[in-house]
């Protein structure tokens, strides 16, 4: 199944075909690096949060965004 991250589509493989998990998705896009950063999700403009990954499930075609702090003055 493709979802969207950042605009970018990543496929993703399920056992059913059907559904994912964010966390599942988030893995297979983000550089480990990334993975150890502070950054906030959003799953078709809805904010998950961190404990939410593991439990919320996305479906084909869906949208997250991921967004890292920028830090600055």
């Amino acid at each position: 199944m493709n979802v969207f991250i950042n605009g970018e589509s990543i496929a993703i493989q399920t056992s059913e075909n059907k559904v994912a998990v964010v966390e599942c998705a988030l893995m297979k896009f983000l550089t480990t690096d990334q993975q150890q950063r502070t950054f906030a999700v959003a799953l078709n403009s809805d904010f998950v949060g961190r404990g939410d990954y593991a439990k919320t499930l996305i479906q084909a075609g869906d949208s997250l965004d991921v967004l890292f702090p920028i830090q600055g003055g």
